[in-house]
C-alpha cells in the first residue's frame, strides 16, 4: 500500500506513505548497503563504509510490528 516505516531498535520511529509501484523496476538497478556502488561521495572523494550491520534481510511483503520486534529481539548473528 506504500506504507513505508523506520524502526530504530525494534521502536519505530518514522512512518509515512511513497505512492508509485515497482512497474519500471529492473535488474539493471544494484542493491548498494552501506554507501554508493562507485565508493565516492557527490565530490568525488573517496568514501569507505565504517559502520556495522546486525542483521539485513529483504523480504516480499511487509513484517508486521511484532515481526519487526522479534528480529530486533533475536540479535544480531554472527
Amino acid at each position: 500500500d506504500g506504507t513505508r516505516c523506520l524502526y530504530v531498535d525494534g521502536e519505530l520511529v518514522f512512518q509515512d506513505v511513497l505512492p508509485g509501484d515497482f512497474s519500471y523496476w529492473t535488474t539493471k538497478f544494484p542493491l548498494s548497503i552501506g554507501g554508493d556502488m562507485e565508493g565516492k561521495n557527490r565530490g568525488g572523494q573517496p568514501r569507505t563504509w565504517r559502520g556495522d550491520y546486525h542483521q539485513v534481510a529483504v523480504y516480499t511483503s511487509a513484517l508486521s510490528e511484532e515481526g519487526v520486534f522479534q528480529n530486533f529481539q533475536a540479535g544480531p548473528q554472527h
